[in-house]
């Protein structure tokens, strides 16, 4: 009876650290991804190391605030799956769908030279981000 109760105990433990989790990458991805790039567009490039961006024409800004609106929508799922992971599995795994297109879009721009090498903080963060969500997350729970 107490290994059933202990294991139970885990279990909410483990759902609970999920849940902050979640929320915490919620309020990363809000600040880091989306905030950034709607309040300040040309930090996102200056940050990097980009110089070769024309912001006069607006469509550099234009496409850096698109980012923010869609990483913003990704936040708000995000933060409104914490309420009930369980039940929000395809949120979760939709996290990890766009997170991976995510770390693919920024590993080929790496590679080709669109980007600088120091762009691969991004990759990390996101790679961060599944692994804790991946480990904490209940994936044998049918829903």
């Amino acid at each position: 009876m107490e290994q059933v109760i202990m294991r139970h105990e885990c279990k909410v433990d483990k759902l609970r650290l999920l849940k902050i989790a979640l929320r915490a990458s919620a309020i990363f991805q809000l600040i880091f991804w989306s905030f950034s790039h709607w309040f300040f567009p040309k930090f996102f490039f200056t940050s990097l190391g980009v110089v070769n961006v024309n912001f006069d024409s607006g469509f550099a800004i234009s496409q850096v605030n698109i980012i923010g609106a869609l990483v913003f929508a990704l936040a708000v799922a995000t933060w409104l799956a914490a309420n009930d992971p369980i039940r929000n599995r395809v949120v979760i795994q939709t996290l990890y769908v766009a997170g991976i297109s995510c770390i693919g879009v920024f590993v080929y721009n790496i590679f080709v030279g669109n980007l600088p090498l120091k762009a691969i903080v991004n990759v990390f963060a996101i790679i961060f981000q599944l692994i804790l969500v991946g480990v904490l997350y209940p994936w044998k729970i049918k829903v």
